[in-house]
């Protein structure tokens, strides 16, 4: 997956502090062949790692929204836009994902040719979320991760190591 553009209308994180906040990643134009790394330099306190937090919040949520092996409708007061190049049946999708409101649905789309196609079949939705979302934060900052701490616990609760652990 490659981001290219967020944009935060309104939601509680932060105080506030994201609110009609946007930025662009990337454009989509740009080759995805080569390593294009993002940066977020700044000071402490300057919100770096309120955007990591945001963004791991927004597939979150569609994750479990979406997901087939658990799905738990969980909320966020979000209001929200993400696009993002993903690569599906061996081509790059370049996807927009809409939240208008808090408590109200999410409109999916790809674009193709200047124009959005909407996507509502919860199969090809699945397929357009990335797999995997890795996120790095520096120093104390361990905000990341709660989001996910739920979903972790239910993996264990069906894995191996579950077992090997549990008490006879």
């Amino acid at each position: 997956m490659k981001l290219l553009k967020l944009h935060i209308e309104s939601g509680d994180q932060s105080g506030g502090i994201l609110d009609d906040f946007s930025i662009n990643f990337h454009r989509p134009e740009k080759s995805n062949k080569n390593i294009d790394p993002i940066c977020f330099v700044g000071v402490n306190g300057s919100g770096k790692s309120q955007v990591l937090q945001v963004i791991a919040e927004i597939f979150y949520y569609l994750d479990r929204h979406f997901c087939k092996f658990h799905p738990s409708k969980v909320d966020t007061n979000l209001v929200f836009e993400i696009e993002y190049l993903i690569q599906h049946n061996s081509q790059a999708k370049h996807v927009r994902i809409k939240r208008i409101a808090p408590k109200k649905n999410i409109k999916i789309s790809i674009l193709q040719n200047d124009q959005e196609v909407p996507v509502s079949d919860t199969d090809d939705i699945e397929e357009l979320l990335p797999r995997k979302i890795i996120g790095y934060t520096s120093g104390g900052n361990e905000t990341l991760s709660v989001p996910f701490l739920t979903l972790q616990r239910y993996l264990y609760k069906f894995s191996d190591l579950s077992q090997a652990l549990s008490p006879m």
